[in-house]
């Protein structure tokens, strides 16, 4: 036989190669993802082909945290609960991976996220294992994820879950504690259905522990987020849980018209089960607190026709022992006992101690009411059997912790015993070397003792004063920059009443002058000017865009007051993306514009005009220049003498003192220069030059 060449060996390869990738294409997604760990036939196909449309995206993406949100999306498929748990570690590895590739901090948050989600589901799986250390150390991974991407959604569920452990084991102020954490992130993050899940557990703890005037403002609370939620379930269990409340209280009639209210709100929103549920609440209210049988029974029939039609087996069992228990009493023993066969067929099913422990105290009283003493004993036995396995469960962790205290005690003793000896011993020695020693050594050892306790009272005073000093410094500066920006807040606070009083000025000439076409467009453009000095008055910087907007509004209104003989001549040289970076003091040009117009071209002849203009002076500063072809300083000067009665522009003195205040709280000064415009002697006009740090 030959053996083959290189050129056919290739051939075959390749022949296979390619045979496997066109039958990969066939292979569905997620059994190409996860192998034979999955087991697919056992995912309903509408489910698994949701699966492969997902996963096939998430191939395709080349996003990151796109493709992580892609995975995430899987774990809310409804999944059993090896599926869940093998999609849950591969989104925690999907996680890591991408967070190698991680460079920005946004990313990197991200990542984070999806790594915190993952750690949480684990820690909900083993809390539904019962296995509560393990919960706790995941939950503290999660938390502290949450907590350094600031991520208020996870921090509110970890805290939930957090409570629900404590409070299942009996740690009822860390319960409220880890619920009431949760309940101030639930609000940062606007979740109201979270807000009422926590104030709802909440009163339920307090409600435990027979606080019920604080259980009662908490259910109130819960009903209120619930309300503003639009959840019609949630405000059923609320009263319902209210109910309980009021029948712990003997309150009844409160108690009967919070279930009518539960039922109301859960027939709003067809939760059969939730109806059902506060039927054999007021069956159990009417039968065993107000002894009034003949209004329970229609409750738990009800109750119990609507929990075997859900499949709702511990419902029904529930209902089948009240009904035998008010058959038994009414002595009609063929109904009671055709509801205690109801009971005994749903035992198997139920696997719950507490209520087969009620059946059987019931069952047993119908088997001794109908004189078959033998059943009887048979079910009180098992009644016992199973209250002393609920005693036992109740009572083991109590005895297994008094246990481990009685032996901690005592081994605490024994070593309190021989440590006390050891010392004992210790001091005995320690006694006999000091009087060897005591004669010889006493004055070396106090002269060199004072000598170090004087070299270090020294240092720490050194040390303190330095301190000292630096911190009266801090002070200092602290102070006096709180004095600046209080005085500036002061400032600002005055600059825009005066401005809006100007505009309204103009308004009024206009309508005095019966422009109405100009008076509505001027009041049309005011209105836009408020609103955005209105936004701007709340900060003390904004950017170099919102400050141009402004003075090019501010200007169209004067430009519509003056008409045609006003020239402006508006310009910004720096880039878009530049302007939105720089930040200056709010409202603090349009002044010099104002007074500009106010005092240099209001009281000039002719054509006016105005300049204002944008421009970058090296790298660090930004150079604002007004100009404009008025009157001068000096003219304008007199005329303001003449005219002290009239209200005019915001006083330089303001201006000079808001520049002073700003220079104080700012690293780089702003710089004002105002210079007369001549032609020969004669004033024609002003320049002001205003340069800012940027």
């Amino acid at each position: 036989m030959t053996k083959p060449n290189l050129p056919t060996k290739l051939f075959v390869l390749l022949t296979l190669v390619g045979f496997y990738f066109s039958n990969a294409q066939q292979i569905p997604t997620a059994k190409m993802y996860f192998g034979k760990k999955l087991q697919l036939d056992s995912i309903p196909k509408d489910q698994l082909q949701t699966i492969d449309s997902i996963l096939t995206l998430y191939h395709q993406e080349k996003n990151d945290t796109i493709r992580l949100t892609m995975f995430d999306e899987l774990l809310g498929n409804k999944l059993n609960g090896k599926h869940w748990v093998l999609l849950n570690e591969a989104l925690y590895d999907e996680a890591e991976k991408f967070e190698k590739k991680a460079i920005t901090k946004t990313l990197q948050d991200k990542v984070d996220y999806y790594k915190g989600n993952s750690i949480w589901n684990r820690a909900y799986i083993h809390y539904l294992n019962a296995e509560n250390d393990e919960a706790r150390e995941k939950l503290a991974k999660a938390e502290k994820i949450f907590l350094r991407i600031d991520d208020n959604y996870g921090l509110s569920y970890t805290y939930y879950n957090y409570g629900i452990i404590e409070a299942g084991e009996g740690n009822i102020d860390e319960a409220l504690i880890n619920y009431k954490k949760a309940a101030t992130y639930f609000k940062k993050n606007n979740d109201y259905d979270g807000l009422s899940t926590a104030y709802t557990l909440i009163a339920g703890v307090m409600s435990d522990q027979e606080y019920y005037d604080a259980a009662e403002k908490n259910y109130d609370l819960a009903n209120e987020y619930a309300v503003r939620d639009g959840s019609d379930i949630r405000i059923g269990n609320i009263h319902a849980n209210k109910g309980g409340l009021y029948v712990s209280q003997e309150c009844f009639e409160k108690a009967i018209a919070s279930y009518d209210s539960a039922i109301v709100y859960f027939k709003k929103a067809n939760e059969y089960v939730g109806i059902a549920y506060v039927n054999s609440r007021i069956c159990d209210l009417y039968g065993d607190k107000l002894k009034d049988d003949e209004k329970a029974l229609p409750y738990c029939e009800h109750s119990l026709e609507e929990s075997e039609r859900l499949g709702h087996n511990i419902l029904a069992l529930i209902n089948s022992t009240l009904l035998a228990e008010i058959y038994r009493k009414k002595k009609d023993f063929k109904q009671a006992t055709k509801f205690a066969n109801k009971g005994l067929a749903l035992l198997p099913k139920t696997n719950d101690i507490r209520y087969s422990k009620n059946f059987y105290k019931v069952l047993a009283n119908i088997y001794k009411d109908k004189g078959d003493y033998k059943n009887a004993l048979i079910a009180n036995q098992e009644y016992h059997t199973l209250k002393d396995s609920i005693y036992n469960d109740e009572t083991r962790k109590v005895s297994v912790q008094t246990s481990v205290e009685l032996e901690y005690k005592k081994q605490k003793e024994i070593d309190d015993l021989k440590n006390q000896q050891e010392l004992a011993l210790a001091e005995a020695e320690k006694n006999r070397s000091q009087l060897i020693l005591l004669f010889g050594g006493i004055i070396t050892l106090l002269i060199l003792g004072f000598s170090m306790y004087t070299f270090k009272k020294l240092q720490i005073i050194k040390t303190q004063k330095l301190k000292l000093d630096e911190a009266y410094s801090r002070l200092e500066i602290s102070k006096k920059n709180e004095l600046a920006v209080s005085s500036l807040k002061v400032l600002q606070s005055q600059m825009n009443p005066h401005f809006i009083f100007n505009a309204l000025n103009s308004v009024q000439d206009l309508v005095l002058l019966k422009d109405i076409r100009n008076s509505n467009r001027y009041l049309g453009k005011f209105s836009d000017l408020i609103r955005k000095i209105l936004l701007s008055s709340k900060e003390q910087f904004i950017s170099l865009t919102e400050e141009i907007e402004i003075l090019s509004l501010y200007l169209d209104l004067e430009k519509l007051r003056f008409g045609d003989e006003f020239l402006i001549d508006f310009k910004n040289e720096i880039s878009e993306e530049e302007s939105e970076l720089i930040k200056l003091p709010a409202m603090f040009i349009q002044p010099y514009i104002e007074n500009a117009i106010k005092h240099g071209l209001f009281h000039k002849q002719g054509t006016k005009k105005l300049g204002v203009y944008f421009l970058k002076k090296g790298a660090n500063m930004l150079e604002c220049t007004i100009e404009d072809n008025g009157i001068g300083q000096e003219k304008a000067k007199i005329m303001k003498e003449k005219n002290l009665h009239l209200h005019t522009g915001f006083s330089t003195e303001a201006i000079n003192e808001r520049i002073r205040l700003l220079n104080e709280t700012l690293e780089h000064k702003i710089i004002l220069s105002i210079t007369d415009l001549y032609n020969g002697k004669e004033p024609i006009g002003t320049k002001v030059t205003l340069l800012f740090p940027i």
